[in-house]
């Protein structure tokens, strides 16, 4: 088993960036804002934090997370696979302690900080707006979560993410992953998302002195 390093690429972040456009695109649609109006009047906010954010976060990780696990077993499409960052065989865990922990997380743990989150902002005095957030408020509520919208939004980008950052492939039109996956090929390196952190502690000497196209083994 090799780790193959390649560098940050330009375009890396495009698909985060038409999933946000894809948002407002959404939202600037003829009756958009009438229907997103009249389901948030109809529905309690519970349904608003919790469930819809559990079904929003399922589609993207189960839909994404399929894809890859397609890529590995088939090794196709190509344009997909040559990405691949650590060579060999994919390891397989035990499929018993997988389904034991993604039924944990995704049925347990997540409903549990969902249902947390909302009465967080409950006793904050949050209340769903029925208007959709403008680019700046996006940008802004994107670190506090203060507009439902922008949580669903959130729950959308974020989960992409997680699952690009996991997925053990350089797409380079997605989140660069290739920092986190050194992290799991050298687990005592490189304990953060982006590598900001990793950079100021001095967590990733080994990752930094790596050059575009080498292999590790």
């Amino acid at each position: 088993m090799a780790f193959r390093y390649t560098s940050l690429p330009l375009t890396q972040g495009i698909s985060s960036l038409l999933l946000i456009g894809g948002f407002f695109a959404l939202t600037a649609l003829p009756g958009a804002q009438a229907a997103w109006t009249a389901w948030i009047e109809a529905t309690p906010p519970l349904v608003h934090l919790v469930g819809a954010v559990l079904v929003l976060h399922a589609v993207v990780f189960w839909g994404m997370s399929a894809a890859f696990k397609w890529v590995d077993v088939h090794d196709s499409p190509a344009f997909i696979a040559r990405y691949r960052i650590q060579s060999g065989p994919p390891r397989e865990p035990p499929r018993a302690r997988v389904v034991k922990n993604l039924l944990l997380n995704q049925l347990v743990v997540t409903p549990i900080m969902l249902v947390g989150l909302w009465g967080d902002l409950e006793l904050r005095g949050w209340s769903v707006d029925p208007v959709f957030p403008g680019i700046v408020e996006v940008l802004v509520d994107l670190a506090g979560l203060g507009v439902v919208a922008t949580i669903y939004l959130y729950a959308i980008v974020g989960t992409h993410t997680f699952v690009a950052h996991h997925s053990g492939y350089a797409v380079p039109w997605l989140s660069w992953s290739v920092h986190h996956d050194w992290h799991h090929y050298k687990y005592n390196e490189a304990f953060g998302t982006y590598g900001v952190l990793d950079r100021i502690l001095g967590t990733d000497e080994a990752f930094r002195a790596l050059e575009d196209g080498e292999d590790v083994r």
